[in-house]
């Protein structure tokens, strides 16, 4: 079975790194529960945001970046075709690359890690997302990580991959 699977928001947590930075430099506090749709810029401080895409390529952002659902995605890994897409700013694919062989093991990155912004392109049997644009795009069946600014999808909605894999395949991890 092919799945691809999101990075931001799946297996990291982007959004807490970039809030943390962002609260840093303008004395705000924002916490990924205020955030109640995909665009982050449209809950910061109005003289912050011509600027708060360039949080997604600073260097503090990338060392606050933690793993999320590790155990589950590398189960996923050593049991299926996997393949990491994302929609990232170019100048931060290397980043993610380091990142991510750094914290999962026995994938080639060379092989499976895609840019991508529109993944209705991809060719999979699941896309797991935390965006409900990318959810509905493609020929796949979307699997939607729960945050506050997806609470409008319909579909398959799980809080973690461990329990997407759970209700799919039987396993728990």
């Amino acid at each position: 079975m092919r799945i691809a699977v999101d990075v931001d928001c799946v297996v990291n947590n982007l959004t807490e790194a970039v809030l943390s930075v962002y609260n840093e430099d303008w004395n705000d506090n924002l916490t990924v529960n205020d955030i109640k749709s995909y665009h982050i810029e449209d809950y910061v401080k109005p003289e912050a945001r011509d600027d708060f895409y360039k949080l997604f390529i600073d260097k503090r952002v990338w060392k606050r970046i933690k793993p999320i659902n590790v155990k589950a995605v590398q189960w996923l890994i050593n049991n299926h075709e996997v393949y990491f897409v994302t929609a990232t700013e170019p100048a931060n694919l290397y980043k993610k690359q380091r990142w991510l062989s750094r914290n999962f093991k026995n994938i080639d990155l060379r092989k499976r890690l895609v840019r991508c912004y529109d993944k209705g392109l991809i060719s999979a049997d699941y896309l797991i997302d935390d965006s409900t644009k990318n959810l509905n795009a493609g020929t796949y069946k979307g699997i939607c990580i729960d945050y506050p600014w997806n609470q409008d999808y319909k579909g398959m909605r799980y809080k973690t991959v461990d329990d997407f894999i759970k209700d799919e395949f039987g396993v728990e991890v």
